[in-house]
């Protein structure tokens, strides 16, 4: 059964780069953000933010209009279309209307130092002061941002840098050393003290503030300034497959008011969309092989380090978008990495039961098995992982699987349920339990 037209618009279109066509500067691609409302009916102008983005799952509320929708409805609202014409307007790529830029009241700007909103002549919308400048795609070529990239990581990951971001996993329960010698490369890093010294290393090493920003790895702001894109955070590469660095996600170490994860903007080489982060090779034990989706990067990497410690780097492959919201070609990617039951592995939460059973009804429209569990409690994959050592894999262990490398305790299943019974799927409160779903008949 084919996803609906709405459905697989959702798929293509994330609610970043939508907001982004409106003319909104985001600074961040994960979590949650306010922004000034653009859609005309709010009664306009938006003095100050009203419109809650929730852009893992790809919503958003507006409190002054009172609306709510994904990003169809969102150029509904915008354009004054129905969503026949909405999907087309989507798919053209062209940019949406912001009610709010074009009113007789000029845009505000918040000024930092007198918290004071003061009229600016600039139409172009800023989310927020002080991070106006994004990835320009026509700007540096596909080749130079990668090699920004590459020269940016090995910055990261030399030296201190990368004792810091190891020395940080590891009170995570996660070894790190364990994965970078089986992959034979470094896979952490951690951000300078400095709020500028990736740019000033880079700087040195000829790279152009432009180059910087195009590749996702600065942000220049209002007064020109151009400061460093991560700060106070582990970082953890993304690869295509080639094996090269396509962007970085930075898990925050510092304040906790920002978000947790802080995913790359959209470059010529990384898409919130399309990419995944993917610490081992496809599975190659044949069905029994378990593609394990995780919400978070270190999730992922902790499931990859107690694979490969109990022998079972060949079984095991853990994927993640770093959220919760996997667009139609992520699904269709980690489905395609292994012909065994895709494991939906999602924080036990509400959002995260229900992520789990719209990725579960997605994935059994592709003809494909599926197995969701969730852990007791508050766990994650990598606080069950640091609690109960490799045996923790059996979480996402298909029962029957062969025995390779060291025993695991044998799942048990709780129960088989057809695709008809899906919607009504509840996962299971237990670490030992999986609900599996037959393959349906195509």
């Amino acid at each position: 059964m084919r996803p609906s037209p709405i459905e697989a618009a959702r798929g293509r279109h994330s609610l970043d780069d939508v907001a982004r066509r409106a003319g909104i500067n985001l600074y961040r691609t994960s979590g949650s953000v306010m922004v000034r409302c653009p859609l005309p009916s709010h009664g306009h102008f938006d003095r100050s933010p009203s419109l809650r983005l929730y852009l893992d799952d790809g919503m958003w509320h507006c409190f002054g209009c009172g609306e709510t929708g994904d990003v169809v409805e969102w150029v509904c609202q915008s354009e004054g279309v129905g969503w026949n014409q909405a999907i087309r307007i989507l798919d053209s790529g062209r940019a949406l209307t912001c009610a709010w830029a074009t009113s007789e009241s000029p845009p505000l700007r918040r000024d930092l130092s007198s918290g004071r909103w003061t009229p600016t002549t600039s139409m172009r919308p800023v989310e927020t002061p002080g991070q106006s400048d994004y990835p320009d795609l026509s700007r540096t070529t596909v080749t130079r941002v990668f090699d920004c990239l590459a020269t940016a990581w090995a910055y990261y990951s030399h030296g201190p840098l990368h004792e810091r971001g190891a020395a940080y996993l590891e009170r995570r329960g996660i070894d790190v050393a364990v994965l970078e010698a089986h992959i034979g490369r470094d896979e952490v890093g951690h951000t300078p003290a400095s709020s500028r010294g990736l740019v000033t290393a880079m700087r040195v090493k000829g790279f152009a503030d432009d180059e910087l920003v195009d590749a996702g790895l600065a942000h220049r702001g209002g007064d020109g300034r151009v400061t460093d894109f991560y700060r106070q955070r582990v970082l953890v590469p993304i690869r295509d497959q080639e094996s090269r660095v396509c962007g970085l996600v930075g898990r925050n170490v510092g304040a906790e008011r920002w978000p947790k994860y802080k995913n790359p903007p959209r470059t010529h080489t990384y898409d919130k969309s399309i990419n995944l982060y993917r610490p081992l090779p496809a599975p190659t034990a044949g069905r029994w092989g378990q593609v394990v989706v995780v919400e978070g990067t270190l999730d992922a990497m902790a499931i990859a380090v107690a694979a490969i410690r109990c022998g079972r780097a060949t079984q095991f492959c853990p994927v993640t978008q770093s959220g919760r919201e996997l667009s139609a070609k992520q699904l269709e990617q980690a489905v395609s990495l292994n012909r065994g039951p895709l494991v939906l592995a999602f924080d036990g939460d509400a959002a995260g039961r229900e992520s789990a059973r719209r990725h579960a009804m997605a994935a059994v429209r592709l003809g494909h098995a599926v197995s969701v569990t969730t852990l007791p409690g508050d766990h994650d994959p990598a606080s069950w992982l640091a609690e109960r050592g490799s045996n923790g894999l059996s979480a996402w262990a298909v029962a029957g699987a062969p025995e390779r490398g060291h025993p695991l305790p044998r799942p048990v299943p709780a129960g088989t349920y057809p695709a008809t019974r899906l919607a009504a799927l509840e996962t299971v409160p237990s670490s030992a339990l999986l609900v599996t779903t037959d393959r349906p008949a195509l």
